[in-house]
């Protein structure tokens, strides 16, 4: 996904190694939002989705995520901007919040008393 008016793109994306992820750039290193693997809520990311629409004018990204422990929703990351010591310009780097995390804990809160 694109965004003329900020000059900001997204993508989903195969990795060789398996799995998949989400992206900003070429760099999958420097540019990676998340991928299969990754931990997320204290879980491990088993599965992604991103749709054309999921990257705003903020830059923030809403994606698809499905966790090991069970747990499944969409999850926003946003762009966040951090002043290194060593390097005097700022650098992007992304934080994973959660849309609703009240719901999510609701979720994990009745998944946990169901298996009881």
């Amino acid at each position: 996904m694109h965004n003329s008016l900020y000059e900001r793109v997204a993508f989903l994306a195969n990795l060789s190694t398996g799995g998949e992820g989400i992206f900003t750039g070429a760099d999958i290193s420097q540019d990676k939002v998340i991928a299969t693997g990754d931990t997320l809520l204290g879980s491990t990311v088993t599965q992604l989705g991103f749709s054309s629409q999921g990257l705003n004018n903020s830059g923030q990204i809403a994606f698809y995520a499905t966790l090991a422990d069970g747990i499944s929703g969409i999850f926003r990351a946003d762009p966040q901007t951090i002043q290194s010591q060593l390097v005097p310009e700022s650098t992007n780097t992304w934080g994973i919040i959660t849309f609703g995390m009240v719901v999510m804990g609701l979720i994990k809160k009745r998944v946990l008393s169901d298996r009881n």
